[in-house]
């Protein structure tokens, strides 16, 4: 396993994700957002600043799990359709008994690979069809219009043009649909040769 911290970021503004190593779970976050988004008693961590300690698991945990996970954790998230690597999202139907439970949540939604992406207008296709599926699958799952729907980019440093429509596509068609998005992905510097860092 891993043992160094590796920071994630999003596109909106506050929010910062760090990852720690675990057996148990994919990942904990720690997210810098305001104390009314999540119920918890927050992390202080800087004048000005809360966190909130959540993690990210492609697997949903359990019911029974809920209770003790609780007692850390503030926030969780929910993927709305398959982890990468999966054919289905176990998360499905569970967002009542987690708010019941008092879990605020980061809503996920996996991207697509840039290899995938055949040229430009193949991209920006399949941009728009996955908003849509994004945003139905959120409407049915019990999130409402304005939540941010944070799509998971795995892949990192420079990604090629029709990646960037793909990206374009996605946005707006979530917005249309009544959304906000973001994008969960690495902040990890890349290397690129000749004293170039992304």
């Amino acid at each position: 396993p891993r043992s160094t911290l590796f920071p994630y970021t999003t596109l909106f503004r506050s929010a910062l994700f760090l990852i720690f190593p675990s057996a148990a779970f994919s990942f904990v976050a720690v997210l810098l957002l305001g104390a009314t988004l999540y119920p918890s008693q927050p992390l202080s961590i800087a004048q000005g600043n809360e966190a909130h300690l959540g993690f990210d698991r492609n697997e949903y945990p359990g019911d029974a799990a809920l209770p003790l996970l609780r007692k850390t954790f503030a926030f969780t998230s929910y993927w709305i359709g398959p982890p990468p690597g999966e054919k289905h999202s176990t998360w499905i139907g569970k967002r009542a008994l987690l708010k019941e439970q008092g879990f605020g949540f980061v809503v996920l939604f996996s991207a697509r690979a840039s290899r995938a992406l055949k040229n430009v207008t193949d991209a920006r296709q399949k941009g728009t069809v996955d908003a849509e599926t994004a945003a139905k699958s959120a409407a049915q799952e019990g999130f409402s219009k304005g939540t941010i729907i944070f799509l998971d980019v795995e892949e990192g440093g420079r990604l090629p043009d029709p990646y960037h429509e793909y990206l374009h596509s996605w946005f707006e068609g979530l917005v249309r649909a009544g959304y906000r998005a973001g994008a969960y992905c690495s902040a990890i510097p890349v290397n690129e040769g000749n004293g170039i860092s992304i």
